[in-house]
């Protein structure tokens, strides 16, 4: 699998390290090198801590990953509505 392209180039653009990303975000540098190496994919949580420290959107680093997240979280929100006022 390529790497993070995207990922890649903001961490530079940042003028951040691999190491400093980590220290930053409190994920692991090792796994920062398996997200960005695209041997692992970022869980939601630290996509948006990876973004905000890069100053950058999720979508413009993680793309249809972080789109596909935020389409299951609402519909999973939508699902959930639905049964609250089912069951009331």
């Amino acid at each position: 699998m390529a790497a993070n392209l995207p990922l890649k180039v903001a961490i530079i653009r940042s003028g951040r390290s691999q190491i400093s990303l980590a220290a930053h975000t409190g994920i692991p540098e090792s796994r920062i090198s398996r997200i960005v190496n695209s041997w692992t994919k970022a869980t939601p949580t630290e996509r948006r801590r990876i973004a905000r420290a890069l100053r950058v959107s999720e979508d413009e680093i993680f793309g249809s990953e972080a789109s596909q997240d935020k389409t299951s979280t609402a519909d999973a929100d939508d699902d959930d509505r639905a049964g609250a006022g089912a069951a009331r």
